[in-house]
């Protein structure tokens, strides 16, 4: 599908999010931010950003993050970068919705002034069911000139209290609005503009651009997978919708992987070893930077995928690869698993060499691929040993790695 077809999108987690700390009973989550908080091992803003990631037609992602951050939250935002590559961008958010929504749709603007379509979501709503924004693009494309936005009909009798009275609402026209909501870019651009110059009223939901300056909105089916976490109480019942979704789409696969290479005694180190250059007396014979490590894991993540293998993605015949860092290799695996929907559960790579040694370096190793996967470091391990003299590392003319991988995906009859 061609670029200006493709839906950008603006994901809101500047909040305070006052109302979840508030509501919070564990002390835990009392002075953390609702979008840094994990689902199963994921923040709710990373959740937010796989759906989109992973949708077919989607363009650039604008996540809007608080102006203030801490380093844990700032760390985990550059993880998110390494991994989601540069189809995101980081802004800072303001102290009002309609502040960080314009602050979003100006940097989309700088970045990408010939965006078509544009949607805007809550990153509290951290899963996006993709027929839902399947039937949002057609809409888009059948009527541009239209926002869109996913709804649901509304189940409950509603009452209305008011000046001491209590009475009956009609419920047969009324809609919950979920998000995201999408429109034309240009429109959406001529609507924040008069809104900003009338400030008719506060908005709860960003549809009401469109509405205030005279623009058609139109509903698709929402989904319950949509709802909100507003308050602790809805992330504990989220926690459990999802480990139930989990146990019916998904499925645990585990994938290996090796790679060697030989010392070449007419070049000087260091040696590059899971993307940390070691001190070595000799270089090492190699088209790219010869990192075992992270070729190994390359391997074992592409077989976990059944993606074929470093080789297949990166011949060594292509001269384009020559003397190419292999933290470049890393990043387009782990791109291409999160684009299949699927994530990294834990790494094992064990490296088999003489010498250099690699106690002195293993935990910087571990943040090291860490880093480039964009997860944990809890989840690396790097392990080293010898072969007792044996073999050609055993005479030290060169290294080796092994490396397995436990990942997450979409079971293929879900897919």
């Amino acid at each position: 599908m061609s670029a200006q077809l493709a839906i950008d999108f603006i994901v809101l987690a500047a909040g305070k999010s006052s109302r979840f700390q508030e509501s919070a009973f564990i002390e835990e989550y009392q002075n953390r931010r609702k979008p840094f908080v994990e689902i199963f091992g994921k923040s709710i803003i990373e959740h937010s950003l796989e759906s989109f990631y992973s949708w077919s037609n989607c363009g650039v992602i604008i996540l809007v993050h608080p102006s203030s951050l801490t380093d844990e939250e700032h760390q985990h935002l550059e993880q998110l970068k390494r991994r989601f590559g540069d189809k995101i961008v980081l802004t800072a958010g303001g102290d009002e919705r309609v502040d960080s929504v314009q602050k979003g749709f100006n940097t989309l603007k700088h970045l990408h002034p010939e965006s078509a379509f544009v949607g805007i979501h809550d990153s509290a709503r951290p899963f996006i069911p993709h027929p839902v924004l399947d039937n949002m693009y057609r809409c888009l494309l059948q009527e541009p000139d239209k926002g869109v936005i996913p709804a649901l009909a509304v189940a409950d009798t509603l009452k209305r209290h008011q000046n001491g009275r209590i009475d009956t609402l009609d419920r047969s026209h009324l809609y919950r609005a979920q998000t995201p909501q999408c429109f034309s870019t240009q429109q959406l651009d001529k609507a924040i503009q008069f809104f900003r110059q009338s400030r008719q009223q506060l908005l709860t939901d960003d549809s009401q651009f469109f509405e205030l300056s005279g623009y058609d909105v139109q509903f698709v089916t929402g989904d319950n997978q949509l709802e909100k976490i507003t308050h602790f109480a809805d992330y504990q019942k989220m926690q459990k919708e999802y480990q139930m979704m989990q146990e019916d789409q998904l499925e645990t696969v585990h994938g290996t992987g090796y790679d060697v290479h030989r010392f070449d005694l007419d070049k000087t180190g260091p040696i590059m070893i899971c993307g940390i250059a070691v001190e070595h007396e000799v270089g090492l014979d190699a088209h790219s930077d010869g990192d075992v490590g992270i070729h190994s894991l390359c391997d074992a993540l592409f077989g976990a995928m059944s993606d074929g293998d470093i080789g297949s993605h990166f011949p060594p015949s292509d001269p384009q690869w020559k003397n190419k860092q292999s933290d470049h290799f890393l990043s387009y695996t782990v791109q291409r698993l999160t684009a299949l929907g699927g994530a990294i559960i834990q790494c094992d790579i064990t490296l088999i060499c003489e010498y250099p040694k690699i106690g002195p370096h293993r935990e910087q190793m571990r943040q090291r691929i860490a880093d480039i996967c964009g997860i944990d470091i809890r989840r690396i391990s790097v392990k080293a040993t010898t072969s007792e003299k044996l073999g050609f590392t055993g005479r030290s003319e060169g290294l080796a790695a092994m490396a397995s991988c436990t990942i997450q995906r979409p079971s293929p009859t879900n897919r």
